[in-house]
C-alpha cells in the first residue's frame, strides 16, 4: 500500500524535474496515478467498514458504468 500512495509524488517530482508534466504522456501518467490513489482510498474505506474487496470492486464498477460479470 505504501508504494502505491508513495509513487504519485515521486513520479510527479520526476516528471517536473524533466519538464514533462505538460506533455500528453506526463498528464496521462499523473492522471492514472491519481485514479489509482482514489481507488485505493475507496477500497480501504470499504475494508475498514468490514466489507469484502469483491463488494468494493462491484460498487466501483457501478460507479464507472461497467456492468458486473459473474
Amino acid at each position: 500500500m505504501c508504494t502505491i500512495f508513495g509513487a504519485t509524488p515521486v513520479v510527479v517530482k520526476m516528471l517536473t524535474d524533466k519538464h514533462e508534466t505538460s506533455t500528453r504522456a506526463g498528464r496521462v501518467d499523473i492522471g492514472v496515478l491519481i485514479l489509482q490513489d482514489i481507488f485505493m482510498v475507496v477500497v480501504l474505506g470499504f475494508l475498514a467498514a468490514g466489507q469484502t474487496l469483491n463488494y468494493a470492486t462491484s460498487i466501483l464498477r457501478d460507479l464507472v458504468g461497467k456492468k458486473r460479470t459473474r
